[in-house]
């Protein structure tokens, strides 16, 4: 799992956030698709 540091206070709120594509965690390993549309979601969601 990707851990992204964000002092936002709502990501801090969150207990932090991930890198995501359509809902699902990108791993550090996987391949990233740049023309693709990623999100950050909090930890805690998933």
């Amino acid at each position: 799992m990707t851990l992204v540091t964000n002092t936002d206070k709502k990501a801090q709120k969150a207990g932090g956030l991930c890198l995501a594509l359509k809902g699902v965690p990108v791993k550090p390993t996987d391949d990233v698709d740049v023309d693709k549309e990623y999100q950050l979601i909090p930890i805690d969601s998933l």
